[in-house]
């Protein structure tokens, strides 16, 4: 089964396209407000990391979210490294899909890299899944997942009452003219297909993203996870807002890797992410001290 059948059956199922404003993303830019988990009735969650450090990212994610954010292990969708291939991953999005309901708390988290095409004869923002073979034309693989296919569906989610995140850590490419271009793609689908939703960006276009090197993790999903555990609660109130953590990630991942990533957030002032248990910012700020992850995932990955 070739790329091109694996949409043609997604078409099958996948419902019609969410026409949605388009919307600025980046350091002081606007974004629609998105309820809050506190306001919520569930909470589900599908991750994706396909090999090497993008798997490890995802399966430190996941841990956040079973043992920090309790996202229940049943409604919790995990498929890393050979278990992330492009057929598993429109089943286990369908599935999570289908089953959002309103009110629902709803996390989309892929760490892997993403290339620029004209698929089908249109731009795209291609997501490589584990399966994707290299020396295969794009239209013949089986390993490839169209980012505006998961962005319709989690866009339709929203329209029905649930809030969506959607976190994107795309590998820097071999060519920085192609990673370039990917990432403005990328900004250019989530711009006219998150109206209701937010979404985070490891890195804009002008950007690489970057893997660190003393623990073998993306910098940014690293700090994205320290962050929404309490180290971005700067006014230590046992709130973290959106603010608070676009400020925090800007800060860290430009320090961490010479200025050469800035990732993008929605910028919602005031707006409350996560509110902290007690305790939770004097942990998160002690693992972030230190030099490796090993603590941080002997914490969250049991």
């Amino acid at each position: 089964m070739n790329a091109y059948l694996n949409y043609l059956i997604f078409l099958a199922f996948l419902g019609a396209v969410v026409p949605g404003k388009a919307q600025e993303y980046g350091r002081g830019s606007k974004a629609k407000a998105t309820a809050t988990a506190t306001t919520t009735t569930h909470t589900k969650a599908l991750v994706i990391g396909t090999s090497g450090a993008a798997a490890r990212d995802a399966i430190l994610f996941s841990g956040y979210l079973e043992h920090v954010a309790q996202v229940p292990v049943e409604q919790l969708i995990t498929l890393s490294g050979k278990t992330a291939k492009a057929a598993q991953i429109y089943t286990a999005l369908k599935k999570l899909t289908d089953s959002i309901q309103e009110g629902d708390q709803v996390y989309f988290y892929f760490s892997g890299t993403s290339v620029y095409s004209d698929f089908l004869g249109t731009p795209e923002s291609l997501l490589l899944a584990a399966d994707f073979k290299a020396e295969e034309p794009l239209l013949s693989s089986t390993g490839i997942v169209r980012l505006s296919d998961i962005l319709n569906l989690l866009g339709k989610a929203s329209a029905e009452g649930a809030s969506i995140q959607c976190i994107l850590d795309t590998n820097k490419a071999d060519d920085p003219l192609v990673f370039q271009q990917t990432a403005k793609r990328n900004m250019q689908t989530i711009q006219t297909r998150t109206q209701n939703y937010t979404c985070f960006l490891a890195t804009g276009p002008e950007g690489t993203s970057y893997n660190s090197a003393s623990n073998s993790l993306g910098v940014f999903t690293h700090n994205l996870v320290l962050g929404l555990m309490g180290a971005a609660d700067t006014n230590a109130d046992d709130r973290i807002t959106y603010s608070e953590l676009d400020d925090y990630l800007y800060t860290q991942v430009q320090q961490q890797t010479g200025k050469q990533q800035q990732p993008v957030c929605p910028s919602l002032p005031g707006e409350t992410i996560r509110v902290l248990p007690p305790g939770a910012r004097a942990q998160a700020l002690k693992l972030a001290q230190q030099e490796n992850a090993k603590a941080l995932f002997k914490t969250l990955v049991h």
